[in-house]
């Protein structure tokens, strides 16, 4: 436990604007720590232990080297991030105003793809498997799959290459010059327009934007209805109308 001290030139922080819990103290290697006793606050100053700073976004102290580690969950918002092992991730979490990072292990056999951002089977590369494309020649990256809408990742894991194979999201192929998944030609960006519904080139059908991060669904509305932009929704009416 971190012993209790007080320096008269650490600043405190506003324990009623910022409410009960630890935040970062003016000093490295210190936090200030605000309770409520009845109608008041109280802060009082924390010291780290030794070789550990006070991580805001943790809300704990934690070790100078291993801070790095740690994603800025405030900075990057919830989701899952990579760990400095490839069969681990973070998942960062919000609480009220609070941000914290969980360390997560995949099951085993897997490990973590960032672009994915999602736990992977992974295999040894097997040169008679004719699909899996030669990861000592080509190096770490993309390369088709057997069908349109697979493709392979190669990566190194200490001194082994692994493939594994990957399929992409519904309706959508594996372009190889830009080494991703590509939709329709007039694919919709979610990280440009942020979360919410938009319209597709047929007056009815819309791309739904779950996450910045992932790619746009693309969905059609029933029969008898078209995409209204403005409302942002399915609407009775026929293309004629729109």
């Amino acid at each position: 436990m971190c012993d209790i001290w007080k320096i008269a030139e650490l600043k405190h922080p506003d324990c009623k604007q910022l409410g009960i819990g630890r935040h970062p103290s003016s000093k490295p290697g210190t936090y200030i720590k605000c309770s409520k006793f009845g109608n008041s606050y109280k802060s009082v100053a924390h010291k780290c232990p030794h070789n550990a700073i006070f991580d805001g976004q943790l809300k704990t102290c934690v070790k100078k080297a291993a801070k790095k580690e740690v994603p800025d969950c405030e900075k990057y918002g919830t989701g899952l991030y990579p760990a400095p092992k490839p069969n681990q991730y973070y998942k960062c979490l919000k609480n009220k105003n609070f941000y914290k990072a969980v360390l997560h292990n995949c099951r085993e056999g897997k490990i973590y793809d960032k672009d994915e951002k999602n736990c992977v089977i992974v295999k040894p590369v097997d040169h008679k498997d004719h699909h899996h494309p030669e990861c000592e020649k080509y190096g770490i990256g993309r390369y088709p799959g057997e069908t349109r809408d697979t493709y392979y990742k190669c990566s190194k894991n200490g001194n082994k290459y692994m493939s594994a194979r990957h399929n992409c999201p519904a309706g959508q192929t594996y372009d190889k010059d830009k080494k991703t998944c590509v939709g329709p030609v007039y694919l919709h960006n979610c990280r440009e327009s942020g979360i919410g519904n938009y319209r597709a080139k047929k007056c009815n059908q819309y791309y739904h934007c779950t996450s910045i991060h992932r790619s746009p669904k693309l969905k059609t509305c029933f029969r008898g209805f078209i995409f209204d932009k403005e409302a942002m929704k399915c609407v009775k009416g026929t293309c004629e109308d729109g």
